[in-house]
Formats: C-alpha cells, sequence, structure tokens
C-alpha cells in the first residue's frame, strides 16, 4: 500500500498568477484538491492513481466575470463581479476600518450601468486582491 506523503503543486492560473497548492496524493482511484486564486477563479486538483503513475488535471470552476474602476468618483471604487452571481465593491483601502468591502448579488442591469472602466487583476492594489481572496474563501 503506498504511503501517504504531502505534496506541492505549482498551478498557473489564467489571470497569470502561479499558487502552490498543498495535497495528499491519492493513494485511491482519485483525490482532489481544491484552491482558490487571487483573482477569484476556482480550481479542482484531481489525481488520478493508476499503479505507480499520478496524473494531473486542473480544473477551472468559476471565476471573475469582470472587474471595473470608477476611477475614485464613489468610495467604493473597485467593483468585482463573480461569476457565481456574487459581486464585491471596494476601496482602495478595502482592509481598513476606513475602507469599504461590502458584497451583494448582481443583477444584469449593474453590470450594464457600471460606468467604471474594465480593469484587470495585477492593477489592483493589494489590498483589493486580499480583500478578493478573503471573499473567495469565505462564500
Amino acid at each position: 500500500m503506498p504511503v501517504k506523503t504531502d505534496s506541492t503543486k505549482l498551478v498557473s492560473c489564467s489571470c497569470g498568477w502561479n499558487v502552490k497548492v498543498s495535497f495528499v496524493p491519492a493513494t485511491a482511484y482519485c483525490k482532489a484538491t481544491e484552491y482558490i486564486c487571487f483573482c477569484g477563479k476556482k480550481y479542482k486538483i484531481i489525481d488520478y492513481m493508476n499503479g505507480i503513475t499520478t496524473y494531473w488535471e486542473v480544473f477551472e470552476m468559476t471565476g471573475i466575470k469582470k472587474i471595473t474602476d470608477n476611477g475614485g468618483k464613489t468610495m467604493d471604487r473597485y467593483t468585482v463581479y463573480f461569476s457565481d452571481g456574487y459581486m464585491l465593491m471596494m476601496s482602495e483601502n478595502a482592509l481598513s476600518p476606513q475602507g469599504v468591502c461590502m458584497s451583494d448579488i448582481w443583477k444584469q442591469d449593474f453590470i450594464d450601468g457600471d460606468d467604471g472602466k474594465d480593469v484587470d487583476i495585477s492593477s489592483l492594489p493589494e489590498q483589493v486582491k486580499t480583500a478578493i481572496s478573503n471573499f473567495m474563501e469565505e462564500v
């Protein structure tokens, strides 16, 4: 019987982030490990064991539909629309007691009426990226 040992795998997300994921390799037919990237995309790593060979597959489960920046017109400058129906509105200092970080359920009208410009996750302030990651872990 194979011995269970902890392993890590470096997984690249389509947003450009590389995440080191820790897990226990499969000792039966297969084992799944989930992780969430900073951009909010959820992945599932499937570890198939066939004799002595292990096969890896990474599946994207859900992610970010759109991120907007209204340039500071309002306190909730950044809005993240997740593909599972949630949205997160944040200020630059989203983790501060003086900052803004609130969630809601979005409707298509919200996305259509959002006059902020589309931005990439890599251009967001670190506190905003951390708030997104924290939110995805809770949901």
